[in-house]
């Protein structure tokens, strides 16, 4: 059990169904993992400790297996406490802190070489904001002239500052800003200051995304301006919609990539209404999942009548063109419906499921109101191909456990010892196989699961924290 097992156990039958990816020994020599996944690369990427420490581990190997459970070394032999994955999905930078009280260190690994930048803050800066902004050869930031992130979108002119961290060189660019005008009028909700977040787009641009919203919130429009990495200003398309019943609501979207990646300090949309709260923000009235398959555009978000009443969905293609758009209504009046629904207590998440045809949609209630509404929706013409509504037990789960990125966490039971996340919660009601996996799953003590979900299968991660860790793909 101290090696990868994975080439004893792949099998053309498994690969149908489910196969063993990796089973490992935990012990005092491998006290944890991490792990994540490129949706780009259908890889699952595992970091392995040699020691424990507050907060997580000290890692010294890191390894990417594809379906096929055929191996590759990212890290090996050098000692980090992180690694992010770019939004590209292929290339990485570990980080570092070399005395517990100190700077932390950075390095990047593209196709496995080492580039140390050094000391994160002389480097990065603010480094949260733009951890993920990252190419195989460019760490991207938007600043001001003054080299500062808290610029004011509509008053300061701002650049994008470039370094080359394979020469350690940075170079700045001014960006043509958008149309500000466009994000004002007599029609369109009044905001404090009209602001914007960025995402990378690929290795060779990046987007910025701003909105306008109708004073009457019935409708918006997005745009999307993309930019090379010497600033020019390449596409900008926009994506307008307006609901046919119902208004827009501010709620969480937590979709790692999709969700806002980058948030300059003072160039976020503040609603006059709601002044400076965090979250209450016109940037969060909806989001979009861009499709890796297709590069349509999907825009989502809740919608009120006198409460949350359901959900809209609109495709796009890649240029703004409507393709289709639904808005789905849900009677659940002890949950969605409930008037003590807020934007903190509703979450969406929407991803790509198990096949090039299908999308998942979850919204998740919290605050007390434990709800779950599972939808398979058809990406041909967004009818629902399956809705499944479960409650849900949370958990909150104190300790610095294997498999959890912080040491207190929110996990939800399935059954006695048996714990995992909303995707898994979501798979386990809708795919008999997973259900019949999960449940044949020796639990004499707690077993946590958490997994990916995209359209190459589901990657399922299960570990008691203790003894063994396991990851196993499953294919419709």
């Amino acid at each position: 059990m101290n090696k990868l097992l994975s080439l004893f156990l792949l099998s053309s039958i498994g690969l149908s169904a489910q196969t063993t990816i990796i089973e490992e020994t935990l012990g005092k020599g491998k006290p944890k993992f991490t792990y994540d996944y490129s949706f780009e690369m259908n890889k699952i990427i595992i970091s392995e400790a040699f020691e424990s420490s507050l907060g997580g581990g000290v890692f010294n190997k890191a390894f990417m297996c594809d379906e096929n459970g055929n191996k590759q070394i990212i890290i090996d032999g050098e000692k980090f406490s992180s690694l992010e994955m770019s939004e590209n999905g292929m290339d990485f930078l570990s980080i570092y802190l070399a005395k517990k009280l100190g700077p932390r260190t950075v390095a990047y690994y593209i196709d496995s070489k080492k580039y140390d930048v050094g000391e994160m803050k002389n480097f990065f800066g603010s480094f949260t904001l733009y951890e993920h902004l990252f190419t195989n050869q460019y760490q991207l930031k938007i600043l001001d002239v003054k080299g500062k992130n808290g610029f004011d979108f509509e008053k300061d002119d701002f650049y994008l500052h470039r370094t080359d961290f394979t020469k350690k060189v940075t170079k700045s660019f001014q960006l043509k800003k958008p149309n500000i005008q466009r994000l004002k009028g007599e029609h369109l909700l009044k905001v404090k200051n009209p602001g914007c977040y960025v995402n990378l787009v690929d290795n060779n641009s990046f987007e910025l995304i701003t909105k306008s919203i109708k004073k009457d919130m019935t409708g918006s429009t997005m745009y999307r301006t993309i930019y090379d990495l010497e600033g020019k200003m390449l596409h900008d398309y926009s994506y307008s919609y307006e609901l046919p019943t119902g208004g827009l609501v501010r709620c969480s979207t937590r979709e790692g990539k999709t969700a806002i990646s980058v948030q300059p300090n003072q160039s976020i949309t503040k609603s006059s209404t709601y002044g400076d709260l965090g979250p209450l923000l016109d940037l969060g009235i909806n989001e979009h999942f861009i499709d890796p398959i297709t590069s349509d555009v999907y825009i989502y978000g809740l919608y009120m009548e006198a409460f949350p009443a359901g959900f809209y969905l609109i495709r796009f293609d890649k240029e703004g063109n409507k393709i289709w758009e639904k808005q789905y209504a849900i009677e659940d009046k002890k949950g969605l419906n409930n008037k003590r629904q807020t934007w903190q207590s509703v979450s969406l998440f929407i991803k790509n499921y198990m096949d090039d045809r299908t999308l998942s949609f979850i919204i998740n209630g919290g605050m007390g109101d434990d709800y779950n509404h599972f939808f398979l929706l058809d990406k041909e013409n967004g009818a629902v191909k399956k809705h499944v509504y479960k409650d849900s037990e949370p958990v909150a789960k104190g300790g610095f456990l294997t498999l959890a990125h912080s040491s207190i966490y929110e996990v939800t039971k399935l059954a006695k010892n048996r714990y995992c996340d909303i995707n898994t919660l979501m798979v386990y009601n809708l795919n008999e196989k997973v259900k019949k996996y999960i449940d044949g799953v020796a639990a004499k003590k707690e077993i946590v699961f958490d997994s990916f979900v995209s359209s190459k299968g589901f990657w399922l991660l299960e570990s008691d924290n203790d003894n063994y860790y396991k990851v196993t793909l499953f294919k419709e």
